[in-house]
């Protein structure tokens, strides 16, 4: 299957609302930016670390949720290219 160009903007919407299908989804999470890595996607957000900086129980949540976007949406989807 060939992946179908996608605006940034468009892919992170599209992130933003099919992540509450994933097991992992807690509430707040939310794809603030995406950017292409080789073939997969990398987003971020918030990652909900403790106040030493290290990850809380929210943090496998967000991890987890990014990784299911990427898996999914990798698939689909390339970033178009801007200059």
């Amino acid at each position: 299957m060939e992946r179908k160009p996608i605006a940034k903007n468009d892919l992170i919407a599209i992130a933003n609302k099919i992540m509450k299908e994933c097991d992992d989804y807690v509430e707040g999470i939310e794809v603030i930016d995406v950017r292409n890595s080789n073939e997969a996607f990398v987003f971020s957000g918030e990652y909900y670390l403790n106040d030493d900086g290290t990850p809380s129980a929210k943090t496998l949540a967000v991890f987890n949720v990014f990784k299911f976007l990427n898996h999914h949406l990798s698939q689909l989807y390339i970033l178009e290219e801007h200059d």
